[in-house]
């Protein structure tokens, strides 16, 4: 009975190490998702495209945001349904699913080769490029 109890509490203490240590890496995330974000906005205002540091070479790029306003969820996922999209709908569009889906699918070309939402999309999506620095070894 003594071992049992034991392993028990090993056990506990296990568990409780690894709630411990998820907390710290989510606020280690948070940590490094603000320093990016940061440090991508300096590099903008320092006109800045890489920089070599510590054997590390740091670039900027963008990345596209992709969202949908919550106020009109009904609307727009009665239009995705319409346009033969509704097969990405979920009781939540995945953030991944939707950039990927609009970037890739819905998004069109005008006239002059840029990419743009149809008309049916447009009042329910927000795209927005946002400054990334992305790492590699020098």
């Amino acid at each position: 009975m003594m071992e049992v109890t034991q392993k028990a509490l090993e056990l506990k203490e296990v568990d409780e190490l690894i709630k411990g240590m998820e907390k710290e890496l989510k606020d280690y995330k948070a940590l490094r998702d603000e320093t990016n974000r940061e440090l991508a906005s300096l590099m903008v205002d320092e006109e800045m495209q890489s920089l070599n540091c510590a054997g590390t070479t740091f670039y900027l790029t963008q990345q596209r945001q992709v969202n949908y306003d919550k106020d009109q969820e009904a609307a727009f996922f009665e239009a995705l349904r319409s346009h033969d999209y509704g097969g990405i709908i979920r009781e939540t569009i995945s953030n991944q699913t939707l950039k990927a889906t609009v970037t890739k699918e819905i998004m069109q070309d005008d006239a002059a080769g840029n990419r743009v939402l149809p008309d049916w999309a447009a009042p329910y999506l927000n795209i927005f490029e946002q400054p990334k620095v992305n790492m590699r070894k020098a």
